[in-house]
């Protein structure tokens, strides 16, 4: 068995034509000696000829085996990639089969060269020994310069496409769900899979500082893993290429960190997010378990944690955001295909149904509450390990989201208003972590002109704006910690939709909810003077100017009018 793998190493690792011509000129040299060679040497005075042949082939051997040792050396530090089986890629280079054959071919020649030279003086023994120092002469000067290209071809871009180009179908297959078997032979198979060789290669390039190769071999894999999936793409074809993609990037993102190298950290998050507009341009909707969700939002951790790529963490949601609204913007599903929750509570009775449990369906789930988790626990790992850089500003960069999403051509109504509410609820769970962690300073989950938009045009959602607010604010009144801007914006809604005259229903409801919260956070006796202050002075001013002025508002006038003359007694803006 072990004959029989040399033999298949030895075929591959050799040119045939090269050992074929020096064993030809050999047979020339024994066959047809040449017998007018001039003997400058004097090579036929020599009494023991067959110890100059095996003189020199000691010196090719000798030689070989000192290249060999440079060989190793470098193949073992310098080129980390080439362990086990992997040396079977490496030894495909054109450069090593010149070199190796070469040598091959020189003991074989010089191994013969000894049996049929004689100890006597003759042009036979004349044209093969000349022939021996000759050829041995042209292999050590040439064997310095094959050495260098084979080093150079072995870790060439020319040599890792090609590695590259190997992968098939079953590599990939290999890897995503192993047969069972042999655990010896398995482990050999993954260390041959062309994969996890360029997965070696790019490791060894981001060790070495190597910006270039990383960015060359990323694209190459994009370009075999993430291209080839189309909208027509089987959910089988689609979960095993996402798979190896993110099984390739998982491993490099923790040697990027490790290494501090921006560049290549740069171009893997930028290369995840093309392949993750690609799968939404692509049409394809079987990818809910991508793999490259987990990757970001696991890259992103890393970064915080060891607070490392700084413009990265920085920049996170920004571009994480137009990945969100560019997948709302691909799909276009019926009611009955998205099935949302306000879908079905509309629905008459007689036609209600269990939820289906569709691609489409799931797309939907997958859209509405899994991907925004990219930006909402990234979020929430910046909070606990307190990079401000990452979470200031928390509130704005989403806001845009919900514009995007609320005019959307291609959304219905009801698809509108539960896209809305699940991102507004993520960003609600973000806001309470926040200020569980003491953060308390933009933490909005959502805008005053979101809250005033929405209830003049679409007062359902609109109400459910207005109840987040509501609940950040109780929670911040909890810990004594609002600011006056939260309170004035808090209060601007009321102040806004009284101006528009809007429905008189939904001005009521509004101001209704706004000066009970207001009137339990002051009669509150844990609320601090600062906090007290801020709603005095919003509270007096919505009074004066608005609730005892407007006839719509007569109704929560009478309602309150007592409560608010008792907690105002006293009070005076001037003061402030």
């Amino acid at each position: 068995m072990m004959g029989k793998t040399f033999l298949q190493f030895f075929w591959k690792i050799t040119n045939k034509s090269i050992i074929g011509t020096i064993i030809g000129t050999l047979l020339v040299g024994i066959f047809l000696p040449v017998k007018f060679i001039p003997d400058y040497f004097h090579l036929n005075d020599l009494t023991e000829k067959k110890k100059v042949v095996l003189s020199l082939l000691a010196t090719v051997i000798g030689f070989s085996g000192l290249i060999l040792t440079i060989l190793l050396v470098v193949y073992n530090f310098y080129i980390k990639v080439t362990r086990r089986h992997t040396l079977e890629f490496i030894a495909d280079s054109r450069w090593l089969k010149v070199t190796f054959s070469s040598f091959f071919g020189m003991i074989i020649f010089l191994t013969v060269a000894f049996f049929f030279v004689e100890s006597g003086s003759s042009s036979h023994n004349l044209t093969i020994l000349y022939l021996s120092f000759i050829l041995t002469f042209i292999f050590i000067i040439g064997l310095f310069p094959l050495t260098l290209l084979s080093l150079n071809d072995s870790v060439s871009m020319g040599r890792i496409r090609k590695i590259i180009g190997l992968i098939n179908d079953e590599d990939m297959k290999d890897l995503y769900s192993p047969s069972e078997g042999d655990h010896i032979s398995f482990a050999e198979n993954i260390e041959r899979n062309p994969i996890i060789i360029a997965r070696e290669f790019l490791l060894s390039a981001i060790a070495d500082r190597d910006w270039v190769l990383p960015q060359t071999v990323l694209i190459e894999l994009y370009n075999r893993f993430i291209l080839p999936i189309t909208k027509s793409s089987s959910l089988g074809m689609v979960k095993i290429n996402l798979y190896n993609w993110a099984l390739i990037c998982n491993y490099l993102k923790s040697e990027v960190i490790k290494q501090n190298e921006s560049i290549t950290g740069r171009v893997l998050l930028d290369i995840n997010l093309v392949a993750h507009k690609h799968l939404a341009l692509s049409g394809n909707i079987e990818i809910r378990d991508n793999g490259i969700d987990s990757f970001l939002i696991d890259y992103f951790r890393m970064m915080l944690e060891q607070n490392k790529f700084f413009d990265l963490q920085a920049k996170f949601a920004v571009r994480t955001t137009e990945l969100i609204e560019m997948y709302f913007e691909t799909i276009k599903f019926s009611d009955e295909e998205a099935f949302t929750a306000d879908f079905y509570y509309n629905l008459p009775l007689t036609e209600r149904k269990a939820i289906p449990n569709t691609k489409e369906r799931n797309h939907w789930f997958y859209l509405t509450r899994e991907l925004p988790d990219i930006i909402f626990l990234t979020f929430r790992n910046a909070i606990f390990f307190q990079r401000q850089n990452s979470y200031s500003h928390f509130s704005s960069n989403f806001y845009n989201l919900y514009e995007r999403i609320f005019k959307a051509s291609n959304l219905t109504k009801f698809q509108k208003r539960e896209a809305i509410r699940e991102i507004m609820r993520s960003a609600e769970g973000c806001s309470e972590y926040a200020i569980k962690h003491q953060v308390f300073d933009d933490i909005e989950p959502i805008s005053v002109l979101h809250m005033y938009g929405w209830l003049r045009d679409d007062p359902d959602l609109g109400f459910s704006a207005l109840y987040t607010y509501d609940r950040m604010i109780r929670s911040l009144a909890g810990v004594n910690s609002i600011s006056a801007r939260y309170v004035d914006n808090y209060f601007s809604v009321a102040r806004m939709v009284s101006n528009d005259q809007l429905d008189g229903g939904i001005v009521q409801k509004v101001v209704d909810l706004i000066l009970e919260r207001t009137i339990k956070v002051l009669r509150n006796v844990e609320t601090s003077n600062q906090i007290r202050n801020h709603f005095l002075y919003q509270l007096d001013w919505f009074v004066k100017e608005y609730l005892y002025q407007l006839e719509a508002l007569n109704l929560l006038k009478g309602k309150y009018f007592e409560e608010i003359e008792k907690l105002l007694m006293g009070y005076s803006r001037n003061n402030w």
